[in-house]
């Protein structure tokens, strides 16, 4: 909805705003997914941790190429989507 705001002034300020509640979001996500975790195993924390960030570092890494691969086929058409 932030691409029908003319005012070059609006725009900037609602996308900050818009940052900072993902940015928000996304710091409580990851800190109720590391308490969820080590409660559910506390024997194995640092692995589980460890496992954990991996997984994260592989879904930023292979996010981007999935996407833009599909993106290059025309299988995901942003514009249709959003």
């Amino acid at each position: 909805m932030l691409d029908q705001i003319d005012d070059r002034t609006t725009f900037f300020a609602l996308s900050m705003v818009t940052r900072i509640i993902e940015a928000l979001a996304g710091a409580a996500c990851v800190n109720a997914a590391f308490t969820i975790v080590a409660l559910e195993f506390p024997k194995s924390v640092a692995t589980t941790f460890a496992t954990m960030e991996t997984m994260f570092a592989v879904g930023f890494t292979c996010g981007p190429i999935i996407g833009g691969a599909l993106f290059e086929v025309q299988f995901l058409n942003a514009n249709e989507v959003f």
